[in-house]
């Protein structure tokens, strides 16, 4: 599977053209065939994917950017009243450092399970 591209409608097509962009491309797949992650959907853009996961009593967000405009990062929630009202959820618990989605996903593997 190597040099796959994922687009944001989940179609897998053609060749990375650079490294970057493959290992960007793995960080998806890794996200959600071993975290578990689903996606949830593109920004206006679809510059930026979005994608959770349900973990006991926690929900992971996760934010990719798929372009070097913004960097990417991930949130963890106590999963009390999700979902929650705009602009209404709670301080997050755990939090990776911005990044690319290959440094987010190294960072979320190393959160417990529960």
């Amino acid at each position: 599977m190597s040099g796959l591209i994922i687009t944001p409608s989940g179609a897998v097509i053609g060749v990375a053209p650079d490294r970057a962009t493959e290992r960007d491309t793995w960080a998806i797949v890794i996200a959600i065939e071993d975290l578990h992650f689903t996606y949830s959907g593109a920004g206006k853009d679809a510059e930026e994917l979005f994608f959770q996961r349900h973990c006991g009593e926690y929900v992971d967000l996760m934010s990719f950017w798929t372009t070097d405009a913004k960097p990417s990062g991930a949130l963890r929630f106590e999963r009390d009243a999700f979902p929650w009202p705009v602009n209404g959820q709670p301080e997050p618990v755990r939090w990776t450092d911005l990044g690319t989605p290959w440094d987010v996903v190294r960072q979320v593997r190393a959160w417990p399970s529960q």
